[in-house]
């Protein structure tokens, strides 16, 4: 005779436990902020771009690139993921950097990869399970790199648009385009810059298609053009194009390039360079390329080798300064304060004496 049912005991519950524990009300409120940051389509497309983004972080610059809206619509999205928690922010130099926060990326992995691609219902059940990752910080940046939204093409695409417009009568947008991708993969080399990169590869190509210009058309020039070379592009040139910058006051156009560009600046010039009070914040590695060359009136060498060709119609400057690679920043300086005696001796060969009135 079968005895009488039983019931399952406080200790032994008929289901197991979904949640470890219950939330108390300050957990609560803190996850309704958090789903309410991303009950908005363009809130979820920008984390997606930033985990898939090369080093899982992206500047406004970037974001502005990817996404059709305007820079205040992000500028005000972004504000809403940082005070939810989601995102965090780190300021190098003029840029800000966003990161995916360390502490959601388990969560925001199970929650978007889930949304992105739902495991199949249990014929049985109905219900949905997925088998656990065992690593979710690994996967995050590859399940929102699945998303549509993180496309490198779609975002060159725009960019191309954008140099379009600002070269309209000059350029067409097939040149344009070439131009861009071109170098996008320059810079994406393993020697190459590789933070940011398609905000530099905007201001490169830029830049490449403004000395194309000029080379077809002297005239356009109302400034003699320097172009200051060396090897890495990471600390003499870029000392010597922040000091003419400087002190030449607009009148000439400043270039350099290196023939084996570093991915970095290096953060000594930027000390010694903020300690006499010239920024360079948004100054990066770029290899020499043959517009910049051609566009040039004076080219300055410092330990390139023969990386840049003699070409006729140029002046042509070398100057042997030591690299400041490695070095200590006391040298630095000294090398700083060198470079700075040739810039002021150059900028009395190459500019005119403004006669009095």
């Amino acid at each position: 005779m079968n005895g009488p049912e039983s019931t399952p005991s406080e200790h032994q519950p008929c289901c197991p436990p979904q949640l470890r524990n219950a939330l108390t009300d300050a957990d609560a409120i803190a996850a309704a902020r958090r789903f309410k940051a991303l009950a908005d389509p363009v809130r979820v497309r920008l984390l997606s771009i930033i985990a898939a983004h090369g080093g899982g972080e992206a500047c406004p610059a970037d974001l502005a690139a990817a996404l059709t809206v305007s820079q205040p619509t992000i500028s005000h999205h972004l504000k809403m993921l940082r005070d939810s928690e989601l995102l965090t922010a780190e300021r190098h130099a003029s840029f800000v950097h966003y990161h995916v926060a360390p502490h959601t990326l388990n969560a925001l992995s199970a929650v978007l990869d889930w949304f992105a691609d739902p495991p199949p219902a249990d014929p049985t059940t109905g219900s949905r399970h997925r088998t656990a990752d065992p690593a979710p910080e690994a996967t995050m940046a590859r399940s929102l790199a699945d998303l549509p939204l993180a496309n490198t093409d779609r975002m060159l695409d725009r960019i191309a648009d954008r140099l379009a417009l600002r070269f309209h009568g000059v350029f067409s947008r097939t040149t344009v385009l070439r131009y861009l991708h071109e170098s996008y993969e320059l810079l994406q080399q393993p020697a190459t810059v590789r933070t940011h990169l398609l905000t530099v590869a905007e201001h490169f190509t830029a830049e490449r298609l403004t000395a194309l210009a000029h080379t077809r058309d002297a005239a356009a020039k109302a400034v003699p053009d320097v172009l200051f070379v060396c090897t890495h592009n990471a600390g003499r040139s870029q000392l010597a194009a922040a000091l003419l910058t400087h002190h030449s006051g607009g009148r000439v156009t400043v270039h350099s390039a290196g023939s084996d560009p570093a991915a970095a600046m290096d953060p000594a010039i930027l000390t010694v360079l903020a300690e006499i009070g010239v920024s360079v914040d948004t100054a990066f590695p770029k290899p020499l390329t043959d517009e910049v060359v051609q566009d040039a009136d004076i080219i300055v060498t410092m330990g390139c080798g023969d990386a840049c060709a003699i070409l006729p119609g140029k002046r042509y400057y070398d100057w042997d300064i030591a690299d400041p690679d490695d070095a200590s920043l006391d040298l630095v300086r000294t090398i700083r304060d060198e470079i700075n005696q040739h810039i002021q001796q150059l900028i009395t060969d190459i500019t005119p004496v403004k006669e009095p009135a």
